[in-house]
C-alpha cells in the first residue's frame, strides 16, 4: 500500500539524522539499537531497499564493509553491524567473512543485504 509505505518512509527519515562532519556522513539515531546475537540474526526477514538515500554514505558503508570483511578474514576482529528490518533496527557484533552478491555473510553462512545496513563500526 503506498500511504503505508510513505508513512513508514517518513518515519524512518525522522528517525534517521544525516551529519556532515569533516567531509565524513555519520548516521546517527534518535533511539538505541536492539542488541541480537549472530544466531538469531539468521531468523530475521528483510524487506528489498536501500536505507540509505545518499550515494556519499552508501559508498562509505561499501567501503567500511570492504574494510570490516578484510579485518575479520585477517585479524579475526569482531564488529558492530546496525541494520534494518521492516520494523526495528538491530545490533550485532561479529566477524563479517564475506560480501558478495549484495549480502554480507557471517559465521554459519548467515547473511544480512546490504543494503540494509545502516553501519559497521570497529569495537
Amino acid at each position: 500500500n503506498g500511504i503505508q509505505s510513505v508513512s513508514k518512509s517518513v518515519r524512518i527519515h525522522n528517525w534517521l539524522k544525516l551529519r556532515n562532519f569533516r567531509s565524513t556522513a555519520y548516521i546517527t539515531m534518535t533511539a538505541k539499537p536492539i542488541d541480537i546475537s549472530r544466531l538469531e540474526t539468521a531468523s530475521l526477514v528483510f524487506p528489498s531497499g536501500d536505507v540509505l538515500s545518499n550515494d556519499f554514505v552508501r559508498t562509505k558503508r561499501s567501503k567500511r564493509i570492504h574494510s570490516a570483511t578484510y579485518v575479520g578474514n585477517i585479524r579475526h576482529e569482531k564488529v558492530a553491524i546496525v541494520f534494518q528490518t521492516e520494523t526495528e533496527v538491530f545490533k550485532v557484533q561479529t566477524t563479517i567473512w564475506l560480501n558478495y552478491g549484495g549480502c554480507i555473510y557471517l559465521k554459519g553462512n548467515i547473511t544480512i543485504p546490504v543494503e540494509r545496513v545502516l553501519s559497521v563500526d570497529w569495537l
